[in-house]
């Protein structure tokens, strides 16, 4: 009788493994944008981009660039998340806008990355409405882990952020078995 295990299950059994394969490690994300008014603009799930689990990879390789994944940007842009996205559509920046540094952390487990921070719009004039957030590996440029747009699948409420207000961010990304 000729065996139906694929090579991959075959190696399994040569090296004694008794725990079926896993395939990976998922992440998942959740972005939680509260109003200073206390109305919750964003509390929903969100894409990890290519370039940020290809980055992921390479900084756990070199584990001193792991902490890097903690400036959160905002922007304006109207498009739906895309795996190939690198950058936020239109991010607000230059002037007194800059990326929030967020506090890092563990979520609710061990398993989940926490970033926290408040973020207060410090410019001359009103913003658009913003309808898009990211978390990149620097204050400038760097590498967008992920993002969320209010253009992605069940939207919240959107809301001006004038001169002066703030929005708190949480935003917890969790690891999880395959």
């Amino acid at each position: 009788m000729q065996s139906r295990l694929g090579l991959r299950d075959r190696l399994r059994v040569l090296a004694g493994y008794r725990v079926p394969l896993r395939d990976g490690v998922r992440m998942h994300g959740h972005l939680r944008v509260v109003h200073q008014d206390g109305t919750v603009l964003v509390d929903d799930h969100n894409d990890f981009v290519f370039a940020g689990l290809e980055a992921l990879v390479d900084a756990l390789q070199a584990a001193a660039y792991i902490n890097a994944y903690k400036y959160v940007g905002f922007g304006t842009g109207t498009g739906v998340t895309e795996d190939a996205d690198t950058a936020l559509e239109t991010e607000l920046s230059g002037g007194t806008y800059a990326r929030l540094t967020a506090t890092q952390g563990e979520g609710d487990n061990a398993r989940t990355y926490r970033l926290s921070g408040t973020w207060t719009n410090n410019s001359s004039s009103d913003p658009a409405v913003v309808t898009e957030y990211g978390v990149f590996s620097a204050a400038t440029v760097g590498t967008m882990l992920t993002r969320y747009s209010t253009a992605d699948p069940s939207p919240p409420g959107s809301k001006t952020v004038a001169v002066g207000e703030t929005i708190t961010i949480t935003w917890d990304m969790a690891l999880a078995d395959a």
